[in-house]
């Protein structure tokens, strides 16, 4: 089924790679199976203020409502965060230029502070 919803989609880097992961990597139960297994899960523990964190959200993440990225930010004040208008669930290829000059900012910076760009 899902390998079909993505067949007919325009054609894209994208679109190619999820096809290539359900075909020969991940089936659709199996991601069900994920999908469940984080609807269960319990909260992660809060991380320490000394270590960089950072939050990637994309506002067309399609499984992620915007109250619940919210409530990540709040729980973690002191993460640098950046803020992308596309992107969904796979912003290290759609926005890979932007994504990884973040990450390495994060990596390579010895503080973290709120960043919304």
């Amino acid at each position: 089924m899902w390998l079909a919803t993505l067949k007919v989609r325009d054609p894209g880097e994208l679109r190619d790679i999820q096809i290539e992961l359900l075909a020969h990597g991940q089936d659709g139960d199996l991601l069900l199976r994920r999908l469940l297994a984080v609807g269960s899960a319990r909260p992660a523990p809060l991380v320490p203020r000394e270590l960089p964190l950072a939050i990637i959200d994309c506002d067309d993440d399609p499984l992620l409502p915007q109250a619940t990225r919210q409530r990540l930010i709040e729980r973690y004040p002191h993460a640098r965060h950046l803020q992308l208008k596309a992107g969904g669930r796979y912003p290290q290829i759609t926005n890979a230029a932007t994504y990884t000059g973040f990450v390495e900012s994060v990596l390579t910076s010895s503080a973290a502070p709120l960043n919304r760009q």
